[in-house]
């Protein structure tokens, strides 16, 4: 059995700990009271909204600008630095800039402490501690609309949909002309496999904001993920006339024109998104969606000559992190190929260099969990399994204490694999269908374990989520070519009379 691997990794961790904030200045948090804004300049905070509302509709590198002229009025302005580190174009950039918010968040008030530690819990993957500390700042603060916004956010991260439902809807309660609650809701009702809701909430974000790009980039993704290529790409269009710099919908064009059969055109128009990338950062993730469209064009050659030329470009930028991730891609082409021995080695490059790098510990501690679940692949596909074995124990004791939510899913994606390795198929589909659901590759080796044991409606039903949805997922073209085949194999098979 080869096992490909999911591509693409979050940026996530961080250093220090979060419980001691200093205590805040006094701020009772009625009802009645928004969660406050602290800086000692006018001039600051107007550069601040403008900034907020920017990055709001994903102008990010507008809002740096301004956020930096904030932070020129005054240099601690605890939100300023928090904000720019959610817009940073690096991991040095977002440290050093959640370092800067709370070192001055003993100037602060306790909602913006709130807002500063949910953060930091966020980044160091403490999905527990984030939710009781905006469940605390949605309590001081039940009538801001962005207290609700940030509870929300959470619970879409965590995939629990209803919750977020429930606290995106407060927020437009509370304010009606709040265009990003109205994005956010859309997203968690397409979670819930609701698209009517989801198509209602897009198109009252475009409503709110018909000059902006992205929520006709955010109906597109609905549409993409309902099938609808052509009216799809039609609304990605509309956002590009508005902003032609709006590579994301460069992206999406792409992915739809692979999932309607003309990868040739997904590759041609994932080119131009790498052309218009305006520095590394751009091209890193321009990068990562040329390589996918190469993939749905089954051309393993120009994907592995693309990455290589981000490896050279994060070499001569220094950036030994963007030459890891490119490593890490690299390898997982490889681990497609049944290479397993060239992905190892590319594997524990890649870690060599997250670990000497000024990441914190708790971001090397993910670097490893994050090798040791590739390692497992590797040694699945080679047959090692005593390698494998070790593997998973390593990755199940790391994750168990040190790792987020989603880290956890993939103890039994692991489980799963090699219980399928091991033609135990019973086992194999307990654990995998207690994995990542938004993950295609989960989808299709549930498929196999299922099609194995027989149940064909079950691995039709895998089988298509694999090939269908989740559509922005950059480990779709792994083995989208495997579920189609399977889905006409088994279509023939149901098709013949008993």
């Amino acid at each position: 059995m080869k096992f490909g691997l999911l591509a693409a990794l979050l940026l996530v961790a961080a250093c220090g700990d979060s419980d001691r904030l200093p205590a805040a200045p006094d701020d009772p948090g009625t009802e009645s009271k928004r969660i406050p804004v602290s800086t000692s300049s006018a001039d600051a905070r107007a550069a601040y909204e403008q900034a907020v509302k920017l990055m709001d509709s994903l102008h990010f590198n507008e809002s740096r600008k301004l956020l930096d002229e904030a932070l020129s009025k005054d240099p601690d302005f605890a939100m300023a630095h928090l904000l720019k580190a959610r817009s940073a174009m690096s991991a040095e950039e977002f440290f050093s800039s959640l370092d800067n918010a709370e070192r001055a968040a003993d100037r602060v008030s306790l909602g913006e402490q709130l807002v500063i530690r949910s953060f930091r819990a966020a980044t160091n993957g403490d999905a527990e501690k984030q939710l009781a500390i905006l469940r605390k700042l949605v309590a001081l603060y039940p009538a801001d609309e962005t207290a609700h916004m940030r509870l929300g956010n959470h619970h879409v991260i965590e995939q629990q949909f209803e919750q977020a439902v429930e606290h995106f809807g407060r927020a437009i309660e509370l304010n009606g002309q709040y265009a990003p609650a109205y994005n956010m809701l859309g997203y968690a009702h397409r979670g819930l496999d609701d698209f009517n809701s989801a198509q209602e909430a897009f198109k009252r974000y475009i409503e709110l904001v018909p000059d902006e790009p992205n929520p006709y980039d955010s109906y597109a993704e609905l549409l993409m993920e309902a099938g609808d290529y052509e009216a799809s790409i039609a609304n990605y269009r509309k956002s590009l006339d508005i902003d032609p710099s709006f590579y994301p919908s460069l992206a999406g064009i792409s992915i739809n024109e692979a999932l309607r059969g003309r990868p040739e055109r997904a590759v041609a128009v994932a080119g131009q998104m790498l052309e218009r990338a305006r520095n590394l950062h751009e091209r890193h993730w321009a990068t990562n969606r040329l390589v996918g469209a190469h993939l749905h064009n089954d051309d393993h050659e120009a994907a592995l000559k693309a990455i290589d030329e981000l490896a050279e470009e994060g070499n001569r930028a220094d950036d030994g992190l963007v030459v890891a991730d490119a490593e890490e891609l690299a390898a997982d082409i490889l681990l497609l190929q049944g290479d397993a021995e060239a992905a190892m080695r590319l594997y524990e490059s890649a870690l060599d260099r997250r670990l000497a790098s000024d990441l914190h510990p708790p971001v090397k501690g993910e670097a490893r969990r994050q090798f040791l679940y590739r390692a497992t692949l590797a040694a699945l596909q080679s047959g090692w399994s005593m390698r494998a074995a070790e593997f998973v124990a390593r990755y199940r004791s790391e994750a168990s204490s040190g790792g987020n939510a989603r880290e956890r899913q993939r103890i039994h994606e692991l489980e799963g694999y090699a219980a399928l390795v091991q033609d135990d198929y019973e086992k194999a589909i307990d654990r995998l269908i207690l994995a990542n659901p938004l993950s295609p590759v989960v989808h299709y080796f549930t498929a196999v374990a299922y099609q194995a044991s027989g149940d064909l409606q079950a691995a039709r039903e895998h089988a298509h989520i694999a090939a269908y949805r989740n559509t922005l997922a950059p480990s779709l073209p792994y083995f989208r070519k495997q579920a189609l085949a399977m889905i006409e194999i088994i279509d023939r098979e149901l098709a013949e009379p008993e």
